[in-house]
Parts: C-alpha cells; structure tokens; sequence
C-alpha cells in the first residue's frame, strides 16, 4: 500500500512540475507579438519613364504579401513604413539558368560503376529583397529561390524569419526608434 501512495504521489509531482514548465516556455512565444513588416518597390514618378522591370517588381510584392500569412506568427504585414518595425524593398526579380547536378546510382544488385554526374540547365526564379530595420542603419540583403515565383517568395520569408529569430534579442534590446 505504501508502495501505491509513492507511486501516485511521484506521478503528480511530474505533472504538476510539467506544467509549471509548459507555460513558461509558452509564454515567452506568445507574449512576442509579430514583427510589422511593410512590403514594397521603388517605382517611378509620375511622367518619369517606367523601368522595363518594374512590372516584374511589383508581381513580386504582390508574391511576398500572399505568402507572408504562412509566417504570421512571427511577421504581419504593416500597411505603412510607419507602422512597420522592419521594411522589405523588392530590389530585383528576374528567372536564371542554373545547372542542377544530377547523379544517377546503380540500381541494386547491378554493377559498382556509375554514369558520371551530369548537369542538367534549368531555370529558376529569383526574388532579392532589402530587409531593413525602421528607424535604424540595420540592413541585410536576402535572395529568394525556387523552381516558381511562389517558391521564391516563401523562402524569401524564410530567410527573413531566421534573420528575425537570430537578431530577435537585439530588436527587443534597441527597439525601432521612430
């Protein structure tokens, strides 16, 4: 019977212990409220000539503020450099050929030797971006790839929330000066 009772009393004193931890951890997630972001282009004036990539520039923002609600727990998009805590400016976006390697293996049980890896052209999307803190000198420039603009995009957003998590101390420590 003494047995039974150190059992039972062990057990809610891990559970209890357990959740003391829980909302620790979570609270320090939640209470991080998601960094504004404003998502843009240079464009010309009016009666200025329109640069050839513009257009280009423009589907771009429209690529990243469509696929920013996959990251909305640590951006949100900010309508306005004034309300934003970070700006993103599409500096290019533009379709390259690159040479992905391809490797082909024997199969198994076939023989040891295999054909030589051989590249093979392909084109992917491109978008660059200027991440810059509001109110400060901080900057970083990120490029995005994928076999789609859309796959762009989103590691763009990638990148953008790993530079977020690695600098998250120092945004909170100097905060945007506006």
């Amino acid at each position: 019977m003494n047995n039974v009772v150190r059992r039972t009393m062990l057990l809610v004193t891990f559970i209890f212990v357990g959740s003391l931890a829980i909302p620790a951890a979570a609270q320090t997630t939640a209470t991080r409220r998601p960094l504004r972001i404003y998502v843009f282009t240079q464009v010309a004036e009016p009666g200025e000539p329109i640069p050839p990539d513009q257009k280009a520039r423009q589907d771009a923002v429209a690529d990243l503020k469509a696929s920013l609600v996959a990251h909305r727990k640590v951006l949100a998009k900010a309508i306005s450099t004034e309300q934003a805590d970070l700006s993103l400016e599409v500096v290019k976006r533009e379709l390259r050929d690159t040479e992905d390697v391809v490797t082909i293996s024997p199969k198994f049980g076939g023989d040891s030797l295999s054909p030589a890896p051989s590249a093979t052209p392909t084109r992917k999307a491109f978008v660059s971006v200027r991440l810059k803190v509001v109110g400060r000198d901080t900057t970083a420039n990120i490029e995005g790839a994928g076999p789609g603009w859309t796959y762009a995009a989103d590691d763009v957003w990638k990148s953008v929330e790993r530079w977020v998590n690695t600098n998250q101390s120092r945004l909170e420590q100097q905060g945007p000066q506006k």
